[in-house]
């Protein structure tokens, strides 16, 4: 089956449909919570390591990890899972707004830009219940947490577009990589 390289005038090329759109949440649940884990897991390490060349000599903060890495798991798991339940109306939103739009840098931007809001506002809860926004804000896990949330939902894009990127031919402007034929 043949794809002219350019949509015809008047179509949405980048149409993603409402399952396109769940499918990437899901992926980005899921990328969330597997980064999270090894930042966690990350920390964790560091921490130990820390403490045992400050010569602390309380019990290995790496003898609790695995238990602290179920309990991250099934907390920020499930949060993370309503956010991204809550937040697939407005992916669509964006999607639906980008449908026209055939820079795939464009739509990485976007999504990264989304996914950076809501690791900022993921802190601003976080802050409102610890009653310290400069504490939140300027910790060492505000960026790794916003880096995160950019990272995850960019990979739910990149796997909500599979279908329409699938379709790209070689000198299409939608796609991502020149290719040169030759």
């Amino acid at each position: 089956m043949s794809h002219s390289a350019s949509p015809p005038p008047g179509a949405a090329p980048m149409n993603a449909t409402w399952a396109d759109v769940f499918r990437g949440g899901v992926v980005a649940w899921g990328v969330f919570v597997g980064l999270m884990l090894i930042a966690f897991a990350i920390a964790g390490i560091v921490a130990d390591a820390v403490a045992r060349a400050d010569g602390v000599s309380v019990m290995s903060s790496l003898s609790v990890l695995p238990l602290a890495l179920v309990y991250t798991a099934f907390i920020g798991g499930t949060a993370s899972f309503l956010v991204t339940m809550l937040g697939l109306p407005v992916a669509w939103l964006v999607a639906r707004s980008l449908r026209h739009d055939t820079s795939i840098a464009r739509h990485v931007m976007v999504y990264a830009l989304l996914g950076a809001a809501v690791g900022c506002l993921a802190l601003a809860v976080t802050a409102a219940f610890s009653g310290s926004l400069v504490d939140v804000f300027f910790s060492a896990a505000a960026p790794v947490t916003i880096l995160i949330c950019a990272t995850s939902v960019v990979a739910g894009w990149w796997r909500a577009s599979r279908r329409i990127r699938a379709e790209l031919e070689p000198g299409d402007p939608r796609s991502p990589i020149e290719f040169s034929e030759g």
